[in-house]
């Protein structure tokens, strides 16, 4: 496994060594193997104020909001974060997506949200390799740790 320093420490977590990391103009970034049969990890981690306690009563709150969507969960986190899990199928391009959030109570008026999306074919997404891939993939991204600062242009 390797370390994932994302956005200058603003996240850090665990991936498989062979992953490819790449970043994008708008801030996200994604990662996969080039392995056959392997789908992709999209991430996007947003900042913003809220108008009450930034706390884990809050962020239970922000990762409850997708509940129609297929195997939806949420829960709290050993470290206080909260997060969500939660399937989807998008039959018109054939791709099936595993998605977490997590939001995690900054300060007293700020929260970060976490945005991670796995993608692969719909085909593939019931194989033995890619569910134990998102089983890794679910270890690493609970365990993940954000910065404690907030940014000063927020």
């Amino acid at each position: 496994m390797k370390t994932i320093v994302y956005h200058n420490g603003l996240l850090t977590f665990k991936l498989p060594t062979l992953w490819i990391e790449k970043h994008g103009d708008d801030g996200g970034a994604v990662f996969f193997s080039s392995t056959a049969m392997s789908g992709k990890l999209n991430l996007n981690v947003l900042t913003f104020k809220t108008t009450h306690e930034a706390n884990t009563e809050i962020a239970l709150k922000i990762c409850s909001q997708k509940k129609e969507f297929m195997g939806f969960q949420v829960t709290t986190l050993p470290n206080g974060n909260a997060i969500s899990q939660y399937a989807e199928v998008d039959e018109s391009r054939n791709i099936a997506s595993y998605h977490w959030e997590i939001a995690n109570p900054l300060s007293s008026k700020h929260i970060r949200l976490a945005i991670f999306s796995y993608q692969i074919y719909k085909t593939c997404f019931e194989m033995e390799s890619v569910q134990a891939e998102i089983a890794l993939l679910n270890k690493e991204i609970r365990s993940a740790k954000f910065a404690h600062e907030v940014d000063s242009s927020i």
